[in-house]
């Protein structure tokens, strides 16, 4: 479940009240906006909002009364799929597609989150344009019936998965000298010059030396930002690529590892840290992480440094192994507690 307040910069996604009951009847109670919809009668009645608030009682976070300078406008909600309407004299100024923005934030923060579905009657070209501009993509048609109408009406059945939603709003943090964005498939070259050489692969898991074209375009692609842990960012310093930083997938309980590199020439000037300490934080508010691992080699001393200086404690030795070592080596853990 979702946030039961939302705002916009035009509008307040709210809970319903009684006293909605005749803004509703007056918007919805238009046959311009209910032969669009599939269960509203006409006429449309004041107990009709009624039985319709009853029904919605304790739904917060799954549907919202859509609210404007003037008042109640609109209705938008998730509860089975992403539906909306919105009185016809506030049609045409966007309305729609700003609370559903802000609705499918709210839905795909849950790094969890399935795939959401819509649709739209044949011939609602409104609708069609607004389920577009968010990213839906098609996923066939059936007949549904129309109750304004009644009969029955061709639906356009539309779907938005994490990953399309994802691709759409890309995860990008600033800090003072540094940009942290996804990484694509234009980076390779970068990647490789930067990360395929022996002082840096010789502290990364699975980057060997030299490292080819293709097995780079694997590593990001499996890498790539989806929303969910399993992924690494890019950092650029005045629009080069300088390095990266990543999560890996989650463990037991709400904990989950974290790596990073730079390119040798921008060792010693402080850009690890500055981008590990606006990573960490932020990534363990989207993520609701309860913990972070890290480890690094025992002959990379000065990322340990970096660690201790994010508030990472150590807790162990092993022994592990990287794609551009011939032997395993001792490797220093540490965790970072973010319960106390």
């Amino acid at each position: 479940m979702g946030r039961a307040v939302i705002k916009t910069d035009r509008l307040l996604l709210r809970p319903f009240v009684q006293d909605d009951a005749p803004a509703i009847v007056d918007g919805i109670g238009d046959l311009a906006v209910a032969r669009w919809l599939r269960t509203v009668p006409i006429p449309y009645r004041l107990e009709d909002a009624e039985t319709f608030l009853a029904s919605v009682e304790g739904d917060e976070g799954q549907i919202w009364a859509i609210e404007g300078e003037a008042g109640l406008c609109g209705v938008i909600g998730t509860d089975e799929e992403l539906g909306y309407w919105l009185r016809q004299d506030h049609w045409g100024r966007g309305l729609v597609t700003e609370a559903a923005r802000a609705v499918l934030a709210d839905w795909f923060s849950n790094p969890d989150a399935p795939p959401i579905t819509s649709g739209y009657f044949d011939g609602n070209a409104r609708s069609a344009g607004v389920l577009g501009k968010l990213g839906f993509g098609k996923r066939g048609t059936q007949t549904l019936h129309c109750q304004a109408l009644d009969q029955d009406v061709l639906s356009h059945r539309m779907i938005l998965t994490p990953e399309q939603y994802h691709a759409m709003h890309p995860w990008i943090i600033h800090t003072k000298r540094l940009t942290l964005r996804p990484l694509g498939q234009h980076d390779l070259e970068t990647l490789v010059a930067m990360a395929g050489v022996d002082p840096v692969a010789r502290n990364l898991l699975s980057v060997p030396v030299p490292w080819p074209l293709d097995e780079a375009a694997r590593w990001v692609e499996l890498s790539r930002w989806r929303g969910r842990l399993g992924f690494r960012l890019g950092i650029e310093r005045d629009g080069v690529l300088i390095g990266s930083v990543g999560l890996g997938r989650r463990e037991r309980g709400g904990g989950a590892t974290t790596m990073y590199f730079l390119s040798q020439d921008h060792w010693g000037q402080g850009y690890a840290t500055e981008a590990m300490a606006a990573f960490l934080p932020a990534a363990a508010e989207r993520f609701a992480l309860t913990e972070i691992l890290a480890d690094h080699f025992a002959d990379n001393p000065a990322s340990g440094r970096v660690l201790q200086k994010l508030g990472f404690e150590r807790i162990g030795e092993k022994s592990g192994g990287s794609a551009a070592r011939v032997e395993d080596a001792p490797l220093i853990l540490y965790r970072l507690s973010l319960t106390q």
